[in-house]
């Protein structure tokens, strides 16, 4: 067993909630990761997995329209289009929402909130992985979820380079823009 599978698996044991943290292994590559990009770009990063997280949450939660409306006001926040009280109040919402659900979707809805805070600060944005992956492991057995782990991470590492790319094309919000140039 891996470093980080045994951390994870102690969690699991422990019966914590959140499997991953900033000290796990896995994490820490990641983190390692997301440092060498910018705002801009891990800002697109966030963004896009947030709208994943939609996804997958709209699809279990058809009718709660909560969780497509953070992602949006957010994005819209990062765009220059509305102000930080506004978007954090929809990201607290999708907090508050994600109490209700089962502890893989809870840990779902924290991620797609985690991803949202993004354009505040970019170290919000470890956050998602840091959730996601333990909904994994609640969603599927234990070696399915450890081979679904390493392809996700694969992910991340494979939109970073995307969203580096694209990270020019949209509009930014002014605060984003003067700290990537910083």
């Amino acid at each position: 067993m891996k470093n980080w599978q045994k951390q994870v698996f102690d969690k699991y044991q422990r019966k914590n909630k959140i499997l991953f943290d900033k000290q796990n292994l896995l994490i820490m590559q990641i983190q390692q990761s997301l440092n060498l990009y910018d705002r801009k770009c891990v800002t697109l990063w966030s963004l896009s997995l947030a709208y994943e997280a939609a996804d997958f949450l709209n699809a279990r939660y058809p009718k709660e329209l909560q969780f497509f409306k953070t992602v949006q006001i957010c994005e819209m926040w990062a765009k220059g289009k509305c102000k930080m009280p506004q978007a954090k109040a929809e990201i607290l919402a999708c907090h508050r929402l994600a109490r209700d659900l089962s502890i893989s979707d809870d840990c779902m809805a924290h991620a797609l909130a985690q991803a949202c805070s993004v354009p505040h600060t970019i170290k919000h944005a470890i956050g998602y992985p840091i959730y996601e992956l333990s909904s994994l492991v609640y969603r599927y057995p234990w070696e399915e979820a450890l081979t679904r782990i390493e392809a996700r991470v694969e992910d991340y590492l494979r939109l970073l380079e995307k969203s580096e790319q694209l990270k020019n094309n949209g509009e930014w919000a002014s605060f984003i823009i003067k700290k990537t140039s910083s």
